[in-house]
């Protein structure tokens, strides 16, 4: 289902497919409320899917993410790590979307990765540092009746140096993982740390990570 976004009375972006995240836009630092709505809705006639107060610091770039089902929607944000990566080294964070799945446990079945946390539902993603190279995945997942099982494979995904990667935890099982990148270059292609610092707006992008068909 498409959706349009709207912070306070900006529309953010409209028409904002599932599993793709919309261009980072500037605001100044502040409290803004979210909200949300059906693509196409008359925001005069409905009230928003969901809604949430986000609080915005200057410098800072946030994510801005849709979670759950048509019945159960909430919105997390968090801010993200963009700062330059060491040589040959990649980011990358993992995010569990699926509602059902109370928590997910990541395994690299190749290359290696630094310890990745258990990665519970609805809970902001933590960013860690790896050497550049591919990876498979195992993804293993419990259900709120603590049942477990596969819940994800992904088959040689490529990490580049100097790149920010955030891996949608979906529950696909075809190998082709929904995995968002962003350049952050490295600290061997940084701007020179000794050149003055200019203050920055905030920076916000929302990613649509509800798979449901109808809401």
């Amino acid at each position: 289902t498409l959706i349009d976004v709207y912070i306070d009375d900006l529309l953010l972006n409209g028409e904002i497919a599932y599993g793709r995240p919309t261009e980072r836009k500037a605001l100044a630092a502040g409290q803004y409320t979210v909200r949300v709505y059906a693509s196409g809705a008359d925001r005069k006639a409905v009230e928003p899917l969901t809604g949430q107060v986000v609080s915005l610091i200057d410098g800072d770039s946030f994510d801005v993410v849709l979670l759950g089902s048509a019945s159960k929607l909430s919105i997390l944000v968090y801010a993200e790590n963009n700062s330059p990566t060491q040589a040959n080294m990649a980011r990358v964070a993992f995010l569990n979307t699926v509602p059902t799945i109370a928590m997910a446990n990541v395994q690299a079945s190749s290359g290696t990765l630094p310890n990745i946390p258990n990665l519970y539902y609805g809970q902001a993603p933590t960013f860690m540092d790896a050497q550049a190279g591919v990876y498979s995945f195992i993804v293993a997942g419990i259900n709120s009746e603590n049942v477990g099982s596969t819940l994800e494979l992904a088959d040689n995904v490529q990490f580049e140096a100097g790149f920010s990667y955030l891996y949608l935890i979906t529950g696909r099982l075809d190998g082709k993982p929904i995995i968002l990148s962003d350049k952050v270059d490295s600290n061997a292609s940084a701007i020179d740390p000794s050149a003055p610092n200019s203050q920055q707006a905030a920076k916000v992008r929302f990613i649509n990570a509800n798979s449901s068909k109808t809401l």
